[in-house]
């Protein structure tokens, strides 16, 4: 019986290693797919530009350097023309890539995640505005918290081949890392890290962080024309017809921008929160509220969360504002972050409940919530079509 007994602990010492260790290879050859984002829905092809936006007469906002010039990555997704000299982008550009490796640990890097550089985006490079339009509607879009605004490619690339022009951006010391042209990097601040506080604290930093927000959207539109890089956009961009999106802690900035900047002529918050006296002010502009399920919470945050969020929704005009639930959609997959997860990190993420949706599936609902009321608020299409919305 002893003897029998040995055997078998002596066995599951040898036999754990060997499972952690090909569960392990398994994730690591997983690194290394091939993933594609979802194809483009609209009748565009979709260009994609990067450009630094500057104004070294301004201070950057938020900065430990109080002598750092105003500064902004910008990217900018566009209905576009097919050409024989234009070339697929890459998902995220080679320097962002090194980057991003450097900064991020290798668990995340090779076990939890794809490959960046396998990570297949619709985009073209150097391809030129669609001339089907003499202009289009602009969307400002804005990421959740610290969060890249390249981790919206799907959403962005998918309303830019329904014939808008999309632009969102990255911003030093307040986005996880923001890569210059020169390759050279600046990380967020700890000071600037929200996720890493609770209760009063967390709430007055996202208040400071959304201002912060609101005002760079304002200023990037002011000098996008300034900018070289952008300067042929201005004059085909329908300044009329200019909305904001945004995912999380971006929702709250949508609502305070669209309330503040007479720019703004309808909003959407994806799954986000309401933070400032906004909930409480409401605004006299279109406004979609878009949340996943969120079945289960009732702690105190999650209660004063819906309770912001009803209190905005009370404010807004009756016959402009829509409430919308996607049941089972995941948080974090309303950005590509569900793409870019290994299968693996998915199928347990799917176990523990935290994952009940598939990733395309979200996708695409949350693209079609989103352009359907931005065509119904931007372009005049009929608003009976936001009744046709199919529920999941």
């Amino acid at each position: 019986m002893i003897r029998t007994m040995c055997k078998l602990l002596l066995g599951a010492v040898f036999a754990v290693p060997l499972f952690i260790g090909a569960v392990l290879g398994l994730l690591f050859l997983e690194h290394h797919r091939s993933v594609a984002l979802p194809r483009l829905a609209g009748p565009y092809a979709v260009g994609r530009l990067t450009g630094l936006v500057e104004d070294k007469g301004e201070r950057q906002l938020l900065s430990p350097n109080p002598d750092a010039p105003r500064q902004a990555l910008v990217w900018v997704w566009y209905p576009a023309e097919v050409s024989a000299s234009a070339r697929r982008c890459d998902y995220l550009p080679a320097n962002w890539r090194r980057v991003l490796n450097q900064t991020r640990g290798p668990f995340n890097r090779y076990i939890l995640s794809v490959d960046l550089a396998n990570i297949e985006a619709q985009s073209l490079c150097g391809a030129a505005l669609s001339n089907r339009q003499q202009s289009y509607p602009l969307v400002l879009l804005r990421a959740g918290s610290s969060a890249l605004i390249s981790q919206y490619t799907a959403l962005a690339e998918n309303l830019a081949s329904h014939g808008y022009i999309v632009l969102g951006f990255d911003a030093p010391y307040r986005s996880e890392v923001v890569v210059f042209p020169d390759g050279h990097f600046i990380k967020r601040l700890p000071a600037n890290d929200a996720e890493t506080l609770s209760g009063d604290k967390q709430l007055a930093l996202g208040r400071t962080l959304v201002a912060a927000w609101a005002a760079d959207t304002a200023w990037v539109l002011d000098r996008l024309a300034a900018t070289a890089s952008f300067a042929g956009l201005r004059d085909h961009i329908d300044w009329a017809r200019i909305a904001m999106v945004g995912h999380s802690l971006g929702g709250a900035t949508a609502a305070q921008f669209c309330r503040d900047d007479a720019r703004c002529k309808a909003g959407v918050d994806i799954d986000g929160v309401v933070i400032t006296e906004v909930a409480r002010q409401g605004m006299n502009k279109p406004f979609l509220i878009l949340l996943g399920g969120h079945e289960g919470e009732d702690g105190e945050e999650a209660r004063r969360i819906m309770a912001e969020l009803h209190g905005l929704y009370g404010r807004l005009a009756a016959d402009t504002r829509l409430w919308a639930t996607i049941d089972g959609a995941n948080h974090f997959n309303f950005s590509d972050i569900g793409f870019l997860k290994s299968r693996g990190a998915q199928q347990v993420l799917q176990l523990l409940g935290l994952m009940k949706m598939d990733i395309n599936r979200q996708a695409e609902l949350t693209a079609l919530y989103v352009r359907t009321f931005l065509d119904v608020h931007l372009k005049g299409a009929p608003a009976a079509a936001l009744q046709k919305l199919p529920r999941d």
